[in-house]
């Protein structure tokens, strides 16, 4: 009778748990954004808020409220100058309106600063955001040094956070740094992008992308695009690859990034220690090396790699190598694309053959 009068006990303590859990997705479904936008009305008034701040935001929800179309608010793309007080203002309004459907927040040249890049990421701290992009925003290392403590704290606890891009911010190489110490036993970043970032080739360049590489566990893009790594910034990556956690990586971008450019001793020894980390990480299927200075022997260096490397399927070079290397290249690629199955469309034909006699 005991354990009878247990397991009912038991079974009544799960009834009520996956009721209070209804509950609670019952309220977030209820949350609306024409309860957000009155939230948001609210903070900007407290905050103080210029008008034409507030009003950019205020356009895209009533956008969202008058076009049905458009369906649910989940991505919001900022693309006018705002100011810190109205990413205050909309991080409080989305934490006390517990709006839940926001998944993609991007910032594009919205003139945010540090402390609008704080505020972001407090938003991070408690939304499920998927996707932060914040570009051109005026961001310093700083900044870089705000956000990273937010990342760190998504990771422990929401563990939402998949892309993030930085692009067009002079964040510097210690800017890097700064975000590599928030990436700390990652397992949900998947998409990195610093593109045209003013990143250097010196000691805090190489510390970030090693801490890059044995942090993210479940890393698979990397962009640099446009920055000033150098061949001696090339070390960074060699050490990061040897260190790599994921078994997901597949695209790296270091095009226009002044590589062989200017060599010096030992540099041809680092970009041929760079072509073992590409050939041993065999997920690699995507690099960009467009932009950066190529001499016939660097060319052969990397043409030796891949012809050892079938996992790489596409490999840009700098436009200045000739015809006939690229060609060479162009050869070498073709052949690391998987062939199309033969027989499928005979067999087709076959049946249909068959179904006419």
């Amino acid at each position: 009778k005991e354990s009878i009068v247990n397991s009912m006990a038991e079974k009544k303590k799960k009834a009520k748990a996956v009721a209070k859990n209804k509950n609670k997705q019952d309220d977030i479904e209820e949350v609306t954004l024409e309860q957000l936008l009155a939230a948001f009305r609210k903070e900007c008034k407290s905050l103080n808020v210029s008008p034409s701040a507030s009003q950019v935001l205020i356009d895209i929800f009533e956008s969202y409220l008058n076009d049905e179309e458009k369906g649910t608010l989940s991505q919001l793309c900022i693309c006018a100058p705002i100011d810190a007080s109205t990413t205050d203002a909309l991080c409080n309004a989305l934490q006390k309106s517990k709006y839940a459907k926001l998944k993609c927040l991007c910032l594009w040249r919205a003139n945010i600063g540090d402390t609008g890049t704080k505020a972001t990421g407090d938003i991070i701290c408690t939304v499920s955001i998927d996707k932060l992009e914040i570009r051109d925003c005026g961001v310093t290392m700083l900044g870089c040094e705000l956000l990273a403590k937010s990342i760190l704290l998504n990771n422990r606890t929401i563990k939402s956070l998949a892309t993030l891009r930085l692009d067009f911010n002079k964040i510097g190489s210690n800017g890097l740094l700064q975000i590599a110490t928030g990436l700390q036993y990652n397992r949900c970043i998947r998409r990195l992008s610093f593109a045209f970032c003013g990143i250097g080739a010196d000691n805090a360049t190489s510390d970030a992308l090693h801490n890059i590489f044995s942090n993210c566990f479940v890393l698979e893009s990397l962009n640099l695009e446009n920055n000033k790594i150098t061949t001696k910034g090339c070390l960074g990556l060699i050490s990061g690859m040897k260190n790599l956690r994921s078994t997901e990586f597949h695209t790296l971008d270091i095009s226009s990034n002044e590589i062989g450019q200017n060599l010096v001793e030992g540099d041809m020894q680092i970009l041929h220690a760079l072509t073992v980390q590409f050939k041993t990480c065999t997920t690699l299927k995507k690099v960009s090396m467009h932009g950066n200075f190529f001499t016939d022997k660097i060319a052969d260096i990397f043409l030796m790699m891949l012809s050892d490397a079938a996992h790489i399927t596409t490999f840009t070079v700098p436009h200045t190598l000739s015809a006939m290397v690229v060609k060479e290249f162009d050869t070498l690629l073709q052949a690391h694309k998987p062939k199309p199955v033969k027989g499928t469309k005979s067999k087709a034909k076959g049946k249909k053959k068959s179904k006419k006699k």
